[in-house]
Formats: C-alpha cells, structure tokens, sequence
C-alpha cells in the first residue's frame, strides 16, 4: 500500500525507551524509512535522561555493550545509521517534563515546525504522572497533536486536528499482568499499528482495545471470559532447543527478538533453518539489509544475532537448507546436539508442505510443543499444539485446516526464490504481530514450563485477536 502524499512535516516523539518505548521507536523508523516518498517529511524525536541498564537487555531493545549510555543516544545513533532515509532522527537525554511548551516548540522550529502546517504525535511509556501531566499540558498547547499516554494497565489518547477535538483521552484498558517482553511488544506494535493507518490513509482510530493477558484483543468491548487452560509441560529448570523453521517476515522477527530472553535463560538454545535467501523484495517486512542480498537467511540471522550477543554464540546455530522430510528436520535438530530436556518447534513457513513435514516430526515425540503461525496482509492465526506422554492434548494445524494434508502446491525446494517471495504478501505490521503472538507463547514455556494448547485468531488493524483452546476432549 502506498502511502498518501502529506504537504506537512510529521513528528513522532517517543518519551521512555525502556521496554516498550524502545521496541516501538525501532519498528516506527525502519515502517518510516520504508516509505520513500519524498513529500512525507518524517520526523523522530527520542527523549529519555537515563542510561541503559542491565533490565533493558532483557526487556527492550538495547545490546549488552550498549550498558551505561544515555538510552536516547544510543537508539538515535543506531537508527540514524540504519534509516539515513529519514530526515531528523534526535536523541535529548531530558525529561520531557523539564521543558516548557514554548522550549519544546523552538525545540521544533529548529527542524523546520510549522505550528499551521504541521502535525505533531506524541508517546509518553514513562508512566510517570510528572510526564504525563507535561504532555497533557503540550497537548493543550498545539494546533495539530496527537498524545498516547502508556499506563500499567491502559493506553489514553487525545488528538485535535488544527481546532476540531477528535477524542479526549479514552481510557483503554489493558489487564493485569507482568511487564513481560511479550507484553512490551504488544504494546510496541499496537503504536506501531495506529501510526500506520495514518501515514497510510490519514485514518485515526479512538475505539477502546481490551485485552485479556492470553492473546485476546477486542476493539469496543471486552472480550469474553476464558478459563485458565494452561498445561504445565516443564519444570522451569529444564534445558530448551527451539527450532525456528522460516526466517522471513514472522520467524526472522521472532528469532531477532528472541535473544532477550535467553539472556535471562541459560538453558536455551536457538537453531534457525531456512534455504532461501535475501532479495531486495523482503528488505521492508524482514529483518535484513541491503548488504545481505543474495545471502542465506538462516546463516545471516544466525551471524548478526551472534554479533549482536556474543555471549550466546555457543547456543545459536543456523541450517542453511529447505525441509523436504522429516529426516531432514532431524538431521538439523542433531547437529545442535542432545543434550535438551525439550524441543520447542517454531514454524513460520508460507506453504503446506513444510508444515507436513513439520507435523510429522512433531508427531515423533512422546512430549513437544510445535508453534505454526499463518498470516495474509493483514490477518492471520497462530496454532499452539501440545503432546503429552505420547498423546495429542492439542491438535496440530491440519485438525483446523485439512488442506495442509492435500494441497498439491510444490514445496519450498521445488520453486524459483522469485515465486517464493512473491506468495502471500503480507505487511510488516502484520509480520510483527504473528512474531509478537509465537513470543506470548514461548516466554511462559520457556520461563515457567507452561504452555495453553489451541488457536489464537488475529487481525492487525482492527486491533482483534481472539484465543480459542482446544484440547484432546474437545476434538472428538
């Protein structure tokens, strides 16, 4: 989709870069840089006083060789040099609260603000009520201003577009739970989304989104009560290798991400397979860049994730080739070694004949859980399916969807790259999101040794998913 022609300068401020803040301000520039378009005058201003500490390693998107520098600093640098597309990129090692409206506004003027002319988003993920209240203030002083306030447990947002009041801080409710990665990306791509439905059609949305900590999201309402079905699969001790098969637009930006809670995990391991390589197609939805054209995608992931976590070197491992057995996807899981209590098989393929493959090795194992995400353009579904002591207590994606079984479509090893990344085109919100659900479901396997068995339905941006549990009683 391409996006509109704006005759105005567009500033995206982002207040907090730990946790969420930062994750978003990662995802916005490289959505932004993407555009190209040359009367879309972007602008991304990141605030934050405090340096990267050891927390952010593990929950936001710093490095650990990133450890005392100013946040802002080092994630402007970083994207500057990632996306020399867009305009302004500016780190300010300040509070937002410690300016005045009229500082913040010569602030702007400085890169070329026009009060009449331009538009001005504003992200506040401090939760700090000094922020908040310095936001509240900015807001009241703007023409054109759209604030987003991240609380604990809600997201307000309040937008006037020149004199007209759109909507006055509607509370969205979020639920109750830790302030897991997961839940951080969640939140990153939930920003992420509305930011895209305005660049790309000038559409601001106020409806109230509800969460309900298990993947369910409902714009308007609450969504419906679900009992708890989790099943406890591990002991919190035991040692983990999760095969990512697919490292594209939902497995490349899920293994990426991956690595912030292995650092908090020793006994995981991580082997990315996929045979096919770079094109410049993939460079706007997958976690590549121009000078990994032509290269495999397994091998580079693995490579840059090595660079990035030299301390988890020992425990990542790539497998630069198609699956067209299950044979193939063992002799992959040996070369990693024995010696794991579990496999956690993750897929993130677009074509049924990897996913026989997939489930047949799953069907192997007396115990193992294998994770299949699905996604279009915009929608999609994420499969959880769990074996027990040689029993299926969740079913695998052919229950849900026969035709995994009889599609006669070639497999992966058997088309050109070009038809490859020409199939089911899908946007880079929606590839985020799909990443986003597989982590809601790996971070509490791996963490706490528990897992909910059955089908998470999702649409990106009509801000809906829906969690359906199936177990092994339920599919007579």
């Amino acid at each position: 989709m391409a996006a509109p022609n704006y005759y105005m300068n567009i500033y995206v401020s982002i207040i907090g870069l730990s946790g969420a803040g930062g994750f978003f301000a990662k995802e916005f520039a490289r959505y932004a840089a993407s555009l190209k378009d040359d009367e879309t005058f972007l602008k991304l201003l990141l605030f934050d006083p405090e340096d990267v500490g050891q927390e952010d390693i593990t929950k936001s998107v710093f490095l650990p060789q990133d450890v005392g520098w100013n946040r802002a600093a080092v994630l402007s640098g970083a994207l500057r040099k990632a996306y020399p597309s867009i305009t302004c990129i500016k780190g300010i090692a300040r509070n937002f609260s410690e300016f005045e409206t009229s500082s913040v506004k010569k602030l702007l003027s400085d890169n070329y603000y026009e009060l009449e002319k331009d538009i001005y988003f504003l992200f506040d993920f401090t939760c700090v009520k000094k922020q908040e209240q310095a936001v509240k203030k900015f807001w009241e002083g703007c023409k054109s201003c759209v604030t987003a306030i991240y609380r604990r447990n809600s997201i307000s947002v309040a937008s006037k577009i020149s004199s007209l009041v759109i909507a006055n801080f509607d509370k969205v409710p979020v639920g109750k739970s830790r302030d897991s990665l997961s839940k951080m990306l969640c939140v990153s791509r939930i920003c992420l989304a509305f930011m895209v439905q305005f660049l790309s059609g000038g559409n601001i949305s106020f409806d109230d989104i509800y969460f309900d900590g298990r993947f369910g999201v409902s714009l308007g309402r609450r969504p419906a009560e679900v009992l708890d079905t989790a099943i406890t699969f591990a002991k919190k001790t035991d040692s983990w290798l999760i095969v990512c098969v697919g490292a594209g637009g939902t497995g490349g930006n899920f293994t990426k991400e991956l690595p912030h809670i292995m650092l908090g995990n020793e006994n995981v391991s991580l082997l990315i397979i996929d045979g096919d390589r770079v094109e410049e197609k993939n460079l706007k939805r997958q976690p590549y860049g121009e000078q990994d054209i032509q290269q495999n995608k397994a091998d580079i992931l693995c490579a840059d994730l090595k660079t990035d976590y030299p301390m988890l070197s020992e425990r990542i491992f790539s497998y630069p080739r198609y699956l067209d057995t299950a044979g193939d996807l063992s002799e992959a899981v040996m070369s990693c070694g024995e010696n794991y209590d579990h496999m956690l098989l993750v897929g993130g393929v677009d074509n049924h004949a990897a996913r026989r493959v997939m489930e047949s090795f799953h069907n192997l194992y007396d115990s193992s859980v294998y994770i299949d995400a699905a996604n279009e353009w915009s929608e999609g579904q994420t499969i959880i399916s769990v074996r027990m002591d040689g029993k299926e207590i969740s079913p695998v994606r052919s229950f849900y969807y026969p035709d995994v079984l009889t599609d006669a479509s070639p497999s992966a090893s058997e088309r050109s790259c070009g038809a490859i990344n020409e199939s089911s085109p899908q946007h880079i919100c929606t590839n985020l999101c799909s990443a986003q659900m597989i982590l809601s479901v790996v971070e509490p396997l791996i963490m706490d040794g528990k897992v909910h068995g059955g089908i998470v339905y999702f649409d990106t941006f009509s801000q809906f998913s829906r969690f359906q549990p199936l177990k092994a009683e339920d599919m007579v």
